[in-house]
């Protein structure tokens, strides 16, 4: 069985940042989840807000960060 990204990354992108210019990134580690909003499109864009929340369990597969 492969084990879900939440194991095995630092952090991953859960978000098209192309599509919506909507960032939503998992920080496993830090057991935090980010979202940013970019005024254009790009990660070399200018963010208008972000916001960070504190997460026990991965919105993915469900299991507990370590």
């Amino acid at each position: 069985m492969e084990k879900c990204k939440c194991l095995t990354e630092e952090w991953f992108p859960i978000m098209n940042l192309e599509y919506s210019g909507i960032e939503t990134i998992i920080f496993p580690r830090l057991k935090t989840l980010r979202v940013r909003s970019y005024y254009n499109e790009g990660p070399n864009g200018l963010f208008d807000t972000q916001d960070i929340a504190n997460i026990e369990y991965c919105p993915l597969c469900g299991r507990k960060f370590e």
